[in-house]
């Protein structure tokens, strides 16, 4: 809960300078049609967006910038027991799910003609998912509004 805070604001300036560059941009992809791919707007739209989260989340600005600049630092990552490591292997997972729905649908002709690779590439995205739900499966916790 975001609360009255300078992190909120920040949060939606944030989101006012992101859609002002976007559109901005917009003739690079008028020029380019390669970066209309949606997959590549995918890759660049999620990161840019769980961004903007930490401020959202923060308890100040400074610990807002502090977290979103331990983001970029890549040793931050090394080292880490399982549990801190969830996200990272949710997001490697996240990828490998769409890479097969990617295989499917570009190669959805060929595999129809070996009915046993649609079964193998099903039974990938499903344990995927499955391992997904099972990596953030955690017990409920009371109603936010309860709280207050």
């Amino acid at each position: 809960w975001h609360g009255a805070n300078w992190t909120f604001v920040f949060w939606g300036v944030y989101h006012s300078v992101i859609i002002y560059v976007e559109r901005k941009l917009k003739f690079i992809r008028d020029k380019v049609p390669a970066l209309n791919n949606k997959v590549l707007g995918w890759c660049i739209t999620l990161p840019i967006a769980m961004l903007s989260w930490i401020p959202f989340r923060a308890e100040s600005l400074g610990d807002a910038f502090t977290m979103m600049g331990k983001v970029f630092v890549p040793s931050n990552y090394l080292f880490r027991t399982m549990r801190e490591n969830n996200y990272l292997i949710t997001a490697v997972l996240v990828l490998l799910f769409l890479i097969t729905h990617f295989v499917d649908k570009r190669l959805s002709k060929y595999i129809q003609k070996v009915p046993a690779m649609s079964f193998v590439l099903n039974c990938a995205k499903f344990v995927v998912l499955i391992i997904i739900i099972f990596t953030f499966l955690r017990p409920i916790s009371q109603f936010i509004y309860f709280q207050f």
